[in-house]
């Protein structure tokens, strides 16, 4: 009779463990699908506030002739009454990125805020706190979540298997600030490990560690339709970096990305 009794409440407390599961599963699907339609929402919002009208496959190539800018011309007084935190705009015409980017003090706020500064689990793209975007130095890293919808840097997946049919005009990352309207030209892309810190280096203290840092842009590179792109110690980089893999995963993927063209 005893065993009887012990064998119920065994499966009462399966039953029971079971329905929490699944109830807490149910839920964070529901959270997940809840602030995905946000950032539709947010993104939707803020595009039409970066004007639109730069062609860079007219201004990339020496083939053709345009008078439209390669640059994207952002109005930032516009977004920064949304949030003054915004201080970039990162178009990838390749991959569909068109978003706004943002700096704070805490690398980890916008892990786990929108641009609205509201808790989402898909956060937003930010770029490091030690990055100087007025005075950009050899390398700015830029963060976000590897989103399975695509959205925030889950689109840059793509990348890995670019082929080489792609015009060199599918290698542009158009980035702007406040103070500066640039054009960068992919030139590495590569998984990592979370503990390689060489990739996000941000100051150089000589000649040498800067040739360190190109060597190992080069000796990363896993898409062979960048090895044969020419960088030297001048050159300045942005470096996009997200996870790869399920949730919890310590591989990184990274993008990086030299300046070729510049507009005060």
């Amino acid at each position: 009779m005893k065993s009887f009794k012990r064998t119920h409440w065994c499966y009462l407390l399966l039953l029971w463990s079971s329905l929490f599961v699944l109830g807490y599963t149910s839920l964070q699907i529901a959270k997940w699908f809840d602030d995905t339609k946000k950032l539709e929402v947010i993104i939707k919002e803020t595009n039409p506030t970066a004007l639109r009208g730069s062609n860079i496959a007219a201004e990339s190539s020496t083939k053709q002739t345009s008078t439209v800018s390669p640059y994207l011309n952002v109005d930032f007084s516009k977004l920064q009454a949304r949030n003054e935190e915004i201080i970039a705009w990162i178009k990838i015409p390749l991959v569909h990125l068109d978003i706004p980017i943002v700096q704070t003090t805490d690398n980890s706020f916008y892990l786990t805020h929108d641009l609205d500064r509201q808790k989402n689990k898909l956060g937003w793209i930010f770029v490091d706190t030690r990055s100087n975007i007025e005075h950009m130095g050899m390398n700015t890293t830029i963060y976000g979540h590897n989103a399975l919808n695509q959205q925030m840097f889950g689109s840059l997946k793509k990348l890995l298997s670019l082929a080489e049919g792609y015009s060199e005009d599918g290698e542009l990352i158009q980035f702007t600030t406040e103070y500066h309207e640039m054009v960068f030209q992919i030139c590495s892309v590569y998984v990592t490990d979370s503990e390689d810190w060489e990739y996000i280096q941000s100051s150089f203290i000589d000649d040498a560690a800067k040739s360190s840092f190109i060597h190992m842009i080069r000796e990363k590179n896993q898409v062979a339709r960048f090895t044969t792109n020419s960088l030297s110690i001048q050159d300045k980089f942005i470096t996009l970096s997200t996870c790869y893999g399920p949730a919890g995963t310590t591989k990184r993927l990274v993008v990086q990305a030299k300046l070729i063209m510049q507009n005060e």
